[in-house]
């Protein structure tokens, strides 16, 4: 299993020691951090056993990304599109993928093509941390502005799934919560992925969030797929999904839109009610369909698969 911390550390320096406290209470393989508001490289401290990976685009006072790797892990730094502050890795663990650690001030200028430049990478798994400063009731916001509906809209025709599970991420200088930390996956390893908001903030005004990965050690492959077993169908509970979630689907005018948006709801509800078979000469063990818990978690962060 892979264990990544996902943070809004809030300031490198001045939180360095919490930092410290998360990588050895629960001994992430990669940690990704945003707003680290680094001015200079020289003399900075780093977790013994880590690589520090940074954006270059911004060494200031304000923003900054940055990504720990463990350097245990194959990795290689990949070139991030300089319309984000955001620094990305090639890691090589059960399966190659990229993570970027990516940050959106709340003044930047953002739209959908800034978005697509970063994450439209065609044959790359990858997963995609950061803080966008954006709010939508996909992710818990109780409304939206118009940076979540870009990054909503983008989800909706894209190979991504979201990973929030609704919960706060943020306590604000209003006393209040908000949702402003996104975890995007491709579809590819999604499955594979547990995400969950730690209850300390640590020094920062954004709670770490623990995301593992990988967590099914016997899966050899993300390749192959599985086919549904028709005839072990639930049928009423297939038709019930397909209800919900056309009510929570936005309409598109955009017929090759809106095609997308009802075939992301059948395969979604099919998962959610039809067993697989696998694909796999060993059984397969699909870790969000162990308990009923699981499988709600997973109906929660799968948003519109």
């Amino acid at each position: 299993m892979l264990k990544i911390i996902q943070w809004n550390i809030h300031g490198y320096r001045n939180n360095y020691i919490d930092l410290q406290v998360l990588a050895k209470s629960y001994n992430p393989q990669i940690i990704a951090l945003q707003e680290t508001h680094i001015t200079n490289l020289c003399s900075l401290p780093t977790p013994i056993n880590y690589s520090l990976y940074t954006s270059k685009n911004n060494h200031n006072s304000f923003g900054g990304t940055a990504l720990l790797i463990h350097n245990s892990i194959p990795q290689n730094e990949i070139s991030v599109s300089p319309n984000f502050d955001a620094v990305g890795v090639s890691i090589q663990s059960k399966s190659k993928f990229n993570i970027i650690s990516a940050y959106i001030s709340p003044s930047k200028p953002f739209n959908a093509n800034h978005l697509a430049n970063v994450l439209d990478s065609p044959n790359a798994q990858t997963l995609v941390l950061g803080d966008f400063n954006s709010w939508h009731p996909y992710w818990g916001s109780p409304k939206s502005n118009k940076r979540g509906r870009t990054i909503a809209n983008y989800i909706d025709r894209s190979k991504y799934i979201l990973l929030n599970d609704k919960s706060p991420t943020h306590f604000s200088t209003h006393n209040t919560y908000t949702h402003i930390d996104l975890s995007f996956a491709s579809v590819s390893i999604a499955p594979e992925i547990s995400w969950e908001v730690l209850d300390d903030l640590h020094g920062s005004d954004h709670f770490p969030i623990l995301i593992s990965i990988f967590r099914n050690q016997t899966v050899p492959t993300f390749n192959a797929k599985p086919s549904f077993k028709l005839k072990d169908a639930d049928w009423n509970l297939f038709k019930e999904k397909i209800t919900s979630f056309s009510s929570e689907s936005f309409h598109s005018l955009n017929v090759n839109q809106e095609a997308a948006i009802i075939k992301k709801i059948l395969i979604r509800s099919a998962h959610l009610s039809i067993p697989q078979n696998s694909p796999f000469t060993q059984p397969r063990t699909v870790p969000w369909r162990n308990s009923e818990k699981d499988k709600k978690k997973m109906e929660d962060t799968q948003q519109r698969i």
